[in-house]
């Protein structure tokens, strides 16, 4: 469990253009009687997360935590890999049929 642990640490670290994983460390927070956080000012702005900003919460597939992300971020990559794929569903058949005489 640990070899995960620390794999997924150092992708993380990576990720995040850190060279440590304290660099990806900004505090603790308190859960309030309504279950609200405070995001610590400095994670704030390294992530550029504005007042109004919509996060998603998700559940680490490893860990028993949260991941917060802004919604922005993802819809961006979805449309990405969206474009990608118009453009491999374009491009493969095309291929496919130019060396459907070849094996």
């Amino acid at each position: 469990m640990y070899e995960i642990y620390a794999t997924a640490t150092r992708e993380w670290v990576k990720l995040m253009g850190a060279s440590t994983a304290a660099e990806c460390f900004y505090g603790s927070v308190t859960v309030g009687e309504r279950g609200q956080v405070v995001i610590p000012a400095d994670a704030r702005k390294a992530m550029r997360i504005e007042p109004g900003d919509k996060l998603l919460v998700l559940g680490h597939p490893v860990q028993h935590g949260l991941v917060l992300t802004k919604l922005d971020e993802v819809q961006d990559v979805i449309e990405f890999f969206q474009r990608a794929i118009a453009t491999i569903r374009e491009v493969v058949p095309k291929d496919l049929d130019a060396h459907e005489g070849d094996v």
